[in-house]
């Protein structure tokens, strides 16, 4: 297994990343989100657990080089977090993957932890509202989806995860 800190593009800017590659040299790709004390040892470890699995795994540093292990810290940096900059970032992170050769697939799943976690289910609950609002703006003709409109927690189960 390989790891290194990387750094990737986020729409006009850059952030760095901890990027581990299985023994094999490839595999599917997955970005792990961090939990609220940053890109610490411990998400490091995931990651390289990650790969010891068979995944190329990179970690975005959201926090952009700050890491605690304060509690009253941690929420200080997390609830200044730009989810914006948030959006770019995991965007960059899943655009690196798809780009690199040790990537045998095009979808790249997610993985978030405590605030990660939230992060990555706010990602899905997204994506799950814009298939919605296309099949009511007759862009998508799914018959499972516009039903789905009435019940948007139904249509979850519709959206398949890499």
């Amino acid at each position: 297994m390989a790891s290194e800190m990387v750094e990737f593009e986020t729409n006009g800017g850059t952030t760095a990343g901890y990027l581990s590659v299985p023994a094999t040299g490839e595999g599917p790709g997955i970005v792990v989100i961090q939990e609220w004390w940053g890109l610490v040892p411990h998400i490091r470890d995931v990651a390289d657990r990650f790969a010891a699995a068979g995944f190329v795994a990179l970690a975005p540093d959201l926090y952009h080089g700050r890491a605690t292990t304060s509690p009253d810290e941690a929420g200080k940096l997390m609830m200044a977090l730009d989810i914006a900059q948030v959006e770019k970032d995991l965007r960059g992170a899943i655009q690196f993957l798809r780009a690199h050769p040790a990537v045998t697939s095009n979808k790249i799943g997610t993985e978030g932890f405590c605030m990660g976690g939230a992060l990555d289910a706010e990602r899905a609950g997204r994506r799950v509202r814009r298939l919605l609002r296309r099949a009511s703006e007759g862009a998508l003709r799914s018959r499972k989806l516009a039903r789905a409109r009435a019940r948007p927690l139904r249509g979850a189960r519709h959206v398949r995860h890499p």
